[in-house]
């Protein structure tokens, strides 16, 4: 895809944090003066001059800027800037430059900074970027000749510019494939080489996407501002590394459970279930049952709203049922409310009390009409009998014999059950009142051989209110 450019105002549209920032390949119709900078994946012009230039390929008439990054190639008239750092090939005519050009598999310095060079020729062999000594700084320094160091901070500052600003994923990835094939460690060479209040968190940053824990050890309290961000990047590796590094970062925080807890409720919002599994999976230790509790309800809420049950499945998934066991009966009574199944059932199978409160619970089964998780209940222990007969009014309110008779085959008293029939056909209350369904559910109990010690099932189906067919 390509955008075409064909005046000031059209490019005024992307100008972003003191950058023209185009997430597509460029192409300008007129001649380009600008004082800001211009990012773009690649870039096409006739006269082009800004303060500082990142492209993937440059290919322009003329350029004029401050520093030119570019990781496959440059291709121009004539180059007039300060620096000029490429991983790719080099055409132009002319170059006017204050430093040498780094390149790519570079042997040694040019002796002269201005060159003529064939326009179809590739230049290459100029600079050396030499890899660091593992700790030694002193040495490591003087591994670098200065124009090394210069290109490192030079894409090290255009990275941290277009940080945040939308759309320049891409242009920082290839920044950052750059800085990777100029030296060996992003973070030895920081630690080597910068000072600054910018030097912790770059350290940081390349600390996680090079895998260095003991890095990020270093550097994390220092960055209280980068806690939440650091988390986020973190949980992008999904590795044991990863795993450490984000344990590192929650062990430097003030509150742990509170970090955690606005970390959770930040992916949730985004709807980012892959990272909020990682999380949780991780630093649910550092949280009590009833913070848990919220976490899953806010993601049951967030699923009302999404009209599925992926959130709140994903964070039920990264809890244990050492956590689970502690949790109170009436999270499982409102996820059954809230028809959420596939969690209620994980919920029974991780240890959730369903004792204590079982006649809620049941009821609350008998109400979902879901035969499955009636089952599982009265299997973990849940009372059967319970807010007079409410499991099986349930039943015959939604038709449900199927439930019906598991309940009363599990110890349901089909002798209450009718004393409460007679009493809403006493109180006129003939909604729900089905003659027909209490004879049939006699029968099923019947032919199943289901019968209670104090009463039998017929002598108790004869007790069934009369009412009019």
């Amino acid at each position: 895809m390509k955008t075409v450019i064909n005046s000031m105002e059209e490019m005024q549209q992307y100008l972003k944090k003191g950058a023209y920032v185009f997430t597509t390949d460029v192409e300008f119709t007129f001649d380009v003066n600008v004082s800001e900078d211009i990012h773009a994946l690649s870039i096409k012009a006739q006269n082009l001059s800004a303060k500082n230039m990142t492209a993937a390929r440059i290919n322009a008439k003329s350029i004029t800027a401050v520093n030119v990054v570019s990781s496959k190639g440059i291709t121009a008239d004539k180059v007039s800037a300060k620096s000029i750092q490429t991983l790719g090939s080099l055409r132009i005519k002319e170059a006017n430059l204050e430093r040498p050009i780094a390149m790519e598999n570079a042997e040694k310095p040019p002796r002269s900074n201005k060159r003529n060079v064939d326009n179809t020729q590739k230049i290459d062999n100029i600079a050396t970027p030499v890899g660091i000594e593992a700790n030694a700084q002193a040495a490591a320094k003087e591994a670098f000749s200065d124009e090394t160091i210069k290109s490192v901070f030079s894409l090290l500052d255009t990275r941290r510019e277009l940080e945040g600003v939308e759309g320049t994923e891409s242009i920082i990835k290839r920044i950052e494939e750059m800085l990777s094939q100029l030296v060996e460690s992003v973070v030895k060479f920081l630690k080597a080489t910068r000072e600054g209040k910018t030097a912790d968190a770059d350290i940081a940053h390349f600390a996680i996407k090079e895998g260095n824990v003991e890095a990020l050890k270093e550097v994390v309290a220092e960055l209280p501002n980068l806690h939440d961000k650091l988390a986020l990047s973190v949980l992008n590796r999904g590795d044991l590394v990863g795993n450490n590094m984000l344990q590192e970062i929650i062990n430097a925080t003030d509150d742990k459970k509170d970090f955690v807890l606005k970390l959770a409720d930040r992916l949730m919002g985004k709807s980012d279930i892959k990272r909020v599994v990682k999380l949780l999976s991780q630093t649910a230790q550092h949280l009590d049952h009833k913070s848990l509790e919220s976490v899953l309800l806010k993601a049951i809420e967030q699923d009302k709203k999404a009209k599925d049950t992926k959130m709140s499945r994903a964070v039920i998934s990264a809890y244990t049922p050492l956590l689970v066991k502690d949790f109170s009966p009436q999270i499982l009574k409102y996820v059954i409310k809230n028809n959420n199944i596939a969690v209620a059932k994980e919920l029974i199978d991780k240890g959730i009390n369903v004792k204590d409160s079982a006649p809620i619970l049941t009821y609350a089964a008998a109400k979902a009409g879901n035969k499955a998780l009636l089952q599982k209940l009265i299997a973990n222990g849940s009372d059967v009998n319970s807010q007079n007969c409410g499991a099986l009014k349930e039943c015959l309110k939604n038709k449900d014999i199927k439930s019906a008779v598991l309940l009363v085959q599990n110890g349901a008293k089909m002798s209450d059950f009718l004393k409460e029939t007679r009493l809403m056909s006493e109180n006129g209350d003939m909604t729900h009142l089905d003659k027909s369904f209490v004879a049939k559910l006699r029968d099923k109990c019947k032919s199943l051989e289901v019968t209670r010690p104090e009463r039998s099932v017929e002598s108790e189906a004869e007790q069934a209110p009369e009412m009019e067919q």
